[in-house]
C-alpha cells in the first residue's frame, strides 16, 4: 500500500478471484473507493516521493497496465495511465522523480522482459525493452524490483530484482545509456521480500535458509554489489513474507502472526543488541 498521511492511502484489493483493483481510503481504511476501471487487474504498487504533491504511487498490472497515482493532501487523488510498452502481464514497477520533475520508471513482466523510461511524467513515455538473459525460465516470474538513481536525467541506475522463486539479481545502467546489465547474486537464494532504506541506497532482504537478514549497498560505481549477511540470525522466524525499514529499524512479518524487528547500526551491517 501507499499512504499520504495517517488517514488516507492507496492499496490493491482483491474483490474476487483474479480481480485486483486500485482503491483509496480517507478514513484510515474503514471504507475504500475504487479508483481504477472495473475489471482492471493490478499486481503491484510502489510509493515514491513527488516534488509537487509529496507522494505518488506507480502501479503495474495485467495487459500492460502501468499507472501513476497522485496523492495530494485534501484532494480526491488522481490516476494517470501511461502508454503501455507491451500488452504483457506487468508484475512489478519502481519509480523515482528527479528535482526537475522527470520520472524514471522500471518495470518487469512475466516473460523476463525489463522495461525502462526516463520520461514517465510525459503524456507519451518513451520505453526501451530488454530481455533479462541471466534469469532462467524457471525463475522468470519477477516479484519485485527496487533501485536508486544518481543525478537528474538519464543517469546511473542500480538496483535489485527479486523472483518468485526467491532469487536475487542485480541490474545497472551507466550514465547516458538505455542499456542495462544484469547479474545473479550468489546468495541468498530463498528470499520472499526486499525493501529499501530511508535514503534508497541500501536494499534489505531476509533469507529463509539461514534465517538472516542481508544488506545490499547500492552505489554509482561499476562493480556489482554484494549481499552481505547481517548477524545474528533469527532462528525463531519460520516465514518472512514482507519487510519494512524505517529509522534503522528492520521489521519482518510472516505467517500466523509472526512479527519481528531489530535495530541495526548506522551502516546497516549488524544488530548491536544481538536481539530480534
Amino acid at each position: 500500500p501507499g499512504a499520504q498521511d495517517a488517514d488516507s492511502g492507496i492499496a490493491i484489493i482483491e474483490t474476487a478471484a483474479n480481480v485486483r483493483g486500485l482503491y483509496k481510503t480517507f478514513n484510515k481504511g474503514k471504507s475504500w473507493t475504487l479508483m481504477s476501471q472495473p475489471g482492471e487487474v493490478f499486481n503491484s504498487l510502489y510509493a515514491y516521493l513527488d516534488n509537487s504533491y509529496g507522494a505518488k504511487v506507480v502501479a503495474a498490472g495485467e495487459n500492460g497496465l502501468i499507472a501513476r497515482v497522485i496523492m495530494q493532501y485534501d484532494t480526491p487523488f488522481g490516476i494517470i495511465y501511461l502508454n503501455s510498452p507491451a500488452a504483457a502481464s506487468m508484475k512489478t514497477a519502481w519509480a523515482d522523480e528527479a528535482s526537475g520533475g522527470a520520472v524514471t520508471i522500471t518495470a518487469c513482466d512475466n516473460t523476463r522482459n525489463f522495461y525502462y523510461t526516463a520520461n514517465g511524467e510525459a503524456s507519451v513515455a518513451s520505453w526501451t525493452i530488454q530481455q533479462i538473459t541471466v534469469v532462467l525460465p524457471a525463475d522468470q516470474n519477477i516479484k519485485k524490483v527496487l533501485a536508486n538513481r544518481w543525478s537528474a536525467g538519464n543517469n546511473i541506475i542500480s538496483g535489485t530484482i527479486l523472483t518468485e522463486t526467491g532469487k536475487l539479481f542485480a541490474f545497472r545502467k551507466p550514465t547516458g545509456s538505455n542499456t542495462f546489465s544484469f547479474s545473479a547474486y550468489a546468495s541468498p537464494s530463498t528470499v520472499r521480500d526486499i525493501t529499501l532504506d530511508d535514503a534508497a541506497d541500501r536494499i534489505f532482504a531476509f533469507n529463509l535458509t539461514d534465517k538472516k537478514a542481508y544488506r545490499i549497498q547500492l552505489t554509482s560505481g561499476n562493480s556489482t554489489p554484494n549481499a552481505m549477511a547481517i548477524n545474528p540470525a533469527n532462528s525463531a522466524l519460520a516465514s518472512a513474507n514482507t519487510m519494512a525499514f524505517r529509522n534503522n529499524r528492520l521489521t519482518v512479518a510472516g505467517n500466523n502472526g509472526e512479527l519481528y524487528s531489530a535495530i541495526l547500526n548506522s551502516a546497516g551491517a549488524s544488530i548491536p543488541s544481538g536481539v530480534w
